[in-house]
């Protein structure tokens, strides 16, 4: 009963009597683990809030890609080619990170962000630098908290997920496997929930739809293996586009499925932020 009463007051674990020292020593690092993973969350929480908080369809949105991203790394991680590098961590990470990657428009004014008609050429080179801003916001605040080194795959995120396979992309113009694996993954989310989601200049286009056009991009501006993944995993990509279309406001794992956060395996480094943003390529306005 005093279990129970324990338990239902708050506690999240118990020792029974008599307990040795080392277990009690197991049970405290566990809890200091557990705690390091509520203030991570929170953390990356509280960021994404901030881009909620700049557009209404922001949340729905947030939500669904990151529920894309973690079908496709999924996916990934059954290839071989793959297998060393995508593991639970990693696609915890990628879920949990995700939503971070427009964090920069806090940064863009509200007349070129929310600006219904198309934009001038000088508001688009505006609006690219909200790759810039992100990475350089996510390296600030892993500078001020130095155990936040978990938002070094929230920063490859925002940086490059408008890259292109191709080399087409902004803001640096990088291609291949030079763009970090979070980056090309999120960007093939990203796009396909634009793509599928109605917006105040368009249409949703169908799933059939969409997938004609990410096939057409293959090699351009997507990763090859990414489209095979993409093509492999469309059900369950359907399925997560059906449970949460209406739109969710973006949730902690407190109110959602919960994810073990670890961090990421090491990554190459990326070119410095101060480099200016590359020109769009042919059709940029189209997909990104």
């Amino acid at each position: 009963d005093s279990v129970v009463c324990g338990l239902e007051s708050g506690a999240d674990d118990y020792l029974q009597k008599p307990f040795r020292s080392a277990e009690l020593l197991v049970r405290i690092r566990a809890g200091e683990r557990l705690l390091n993973l509520e203030s991570r969350e929170l953390t990356i929480f509280a960021l994404a809030r901030l881009v909620e908080s700049r557009d209404n369809e922001t949340g729905g949105h947030l939500e669904r890609m990151r529920e894309y991203a973690r079908i496709i790394a999924e996916d990934l991680a059954l290839q071989p080619e793959f297998e060393s590098v995508i593991d639970g961590q990693y696609i915890n990470l990628l879920y949990l990170t995700t939503p971070l990657h427009d964090i920069g428009k806090v940064g863009i004014p509200d007349s070129i962000l929310r600006k219904a008609g198309q934009l001038t050429p000088d508001e688009w080179d505006v609006m690219k630098t909200h790759t810039l801003i992100g990475a350089r916001t996510l390296d600030e605040v892993t500078a001020m908290h130095h155990n936040a080194t978990y938002l070094a795959m929230a920063r490859d995120i925002a940086l490059t997920h408008h890259e292109h396979f191709d080399g087409g992309g902004y803001p640096h113009g990088l291609a291949g496997e030079d763009i970090p694996l979070c980056g090309r993954i999120t960007a093939m989310a990203d796009v396909y929930d634009a793509l599928t989601s109605q917006r105040a200049y368009k249409q949703a286009f169908t799933h059939e739809e969409a997938r004609l056009i990410i096939e057409q991009q293959r090699g351009r501006q997507f990763d090859p293996r990414i489209v095979d993944a993409f093509l492999r995993c469309q059900d369950r990509l359907q399925e997560a586009w059906r449970r949460l279309k209406d739109g969710v406001s973006l949730q902690t794992s407190r109110d959602a499925k919960p994810h073990p956060i670890s961090q990421k395996p090491a990554r190459k480094k990326l070119p410095q932020l101060d480099a200016a943003p590359a020109a769009p390529a042919s059709g940029d306005a189209v997909l990104v």
